[in-house]
């Protein structure tokens, strides 16, 4: 059994609309007779029919002595016996209409259910030698990637009719003349 949500800000009048919900969690039906719900101040709300398995149920507050404050609050759920068995909280401002809600945690065999077929599987076959796990060749691979995509990055820049004009210039006053080359 455990506290799923809860509203302490309603839009409106928050006597009119404060609830919060019980979760059973259990594989069988619960009679609800005897379980409670207290605030921080201590105000108690006792709950009363049954719950089914797997079933939630909403309670409003409406004409009980149990408020719900808007800037922080705890709900304690207690057992027939008085024992402590579940609660949920929040600090800061509740924003109109905003409801508190349990984070649901995932245990680590639920993880390991649900993501099993994606586990990667140890590799059968050493694609990569031992030269090119090291840092260095990772790096200089790094380094060519990166040189070509700036040459290809550069190639695609349009150029002004100036400076294509003036790289043939250039390209011109570089060649040398017949005479440079036979001295």
């Amino acid at each position: 059994m455990e506290i799923r949500s809860f509203l302490p800000n309603p839009a409106g009048s928050d006597k009119e609309g404060e609830l919060f919900s019980i979760f059973n969690d259990s594989e069988s039906a619960a009679n609800l007779s005897g379980w409670y719900v207290k605030d921080e101040a201590g105000r108690s709300f006792w709950l009363f029919g049954q719950i089914e398995a797997n079933q939630e149920i909403s309670f409003p507050l409406k004409g009980s002595s149990l408020t719900l404050n808007n800037d922080g609050e705890t709900l304690y759920l207690y057992n027939p016996a008085g024992s402590l068995i579940d609660e949920l909280s929040y600090i800061g401002k509740a924003g109109e209409d905003q409801i508190i809600k349990k984070e649901i945690e995932i245990t680590e065999e639920i993880r390991n259910e649900l993501f099993e077929s994606y586990a990667l599987e140890p590799l059968q076959a050493n694609i990569l030698s031992s030269s090119a796990q090291s840092p260095v060749f990772l790096s200089i691979i790094f380094a060519l990637i990166l040189a070509g995509l700036t040459v290809f990055l550069v190639n695609k820049i349009p150029k002004s009719e100036e400076e294509e004009l003036l790289g043939e210039f250039a390209n011109e006053s570089s060649k040398p003349s017949a005479e440079e080359w036979i001295s």
